[in-house]
């Protein structure tokens, strides 16, 4: 913080938080202005699966549609690493990769962050 406050006022600076309530008041003080970045919505989910196939050049097994349903409740962020996975899982299982194999469980990967274990239950 004291390094934010000793920097030039022609100086500008962007940070970014996937967790505000977890920043203070000191923090949230330092900056002018704030920015709610909402999540992606459906619609922008399927364009971005559209792009990741075409980028790959193959079908990832499931319908851009039925990736940006399962994985709703990701940010953009999250789902830039879920594709990265997927191509780095793709490219390391040549030459007999299986992607539509590879997406599944990385599906249910990803989903499981989101679902309550048993564990998490039990009090």
């Amino acid at each position: 913080m004291i390094q934010i406050d000793a920097l030039p006022s022609y100086v500008v600076v962007v940070t970014a938080s996937n967790h505000p309530e977890l920043l203070d008041k000191a923090v949230w003080r330092r900056f002018q202005l704030r920015l709610h970045l909402p999540a992606p919505s459906p619609e922008m989910l399927t364009e971005w699966f559209h792009r990741l196939e075409k980028r790959m050049g193959l079908s990832l097994g499931y319908t851009p549609q039925i990736l940006a349903d399962q994985l709703k409740r990701l940010s953009f962020a999250e789902v830039e690493s879920f594709g990265a996975d997927i191509q780095r899982r793709y490219i390391l299982s040549q030459p007999n990769a299986n992607l539509k194999q590879i997406v599944s469980e990385r599906l249910k990967q990803w989903q499981a962050r989101f679902t309550p274990s048993n564990n998490d239950n039990q009090s």
